[in-house]
């Protein structure tokens, strides 16, 4: 009877561990999720104020990332006012 109660307690004991994880799982998806956003946010903040003067002044960014492959969309910028290595910075590391 003891050995019984050992296998329940047991049970009990990895179901109550499995349910903690899973919480854990939702809660770091959830915060993952709202720091892309707020990164989306500065990203487009930060590329598109300037509009393009000419044809030869815009440039095209790939940003986020398709579980198919691909980008979601892309960013057109002005290459003459905004800094590019930093905006290709920021972008490499939100669609990481």
């Amino acid at each position: 009877m003891n050995c019984g109660l050992s296998v329940i307690a047991v049970v009990l004991l990895l179901l109550s561990l499995c349910s903690i994880s899973c919480e854990r799982a939702n809660l770091d998806e959830s915060e993952d999720i709202a720091k892309l956003g707020r990164m989306e946010k500065q990203i487009l903040a930060f590329s598109c104020d300037a509009q393009c003067t000419g044809s030869t002044d815009c440039r095209r960014i790939a940003f986020g990332d398709k579980p198919g492959g691909g980008p979601w969309k892309y960013l057109i910028y002005s290459a003459s006012t905004i800094d590019t290595m930093e905006l290709q910075r920021m972008v490499a590391s939100y669609n990481e």
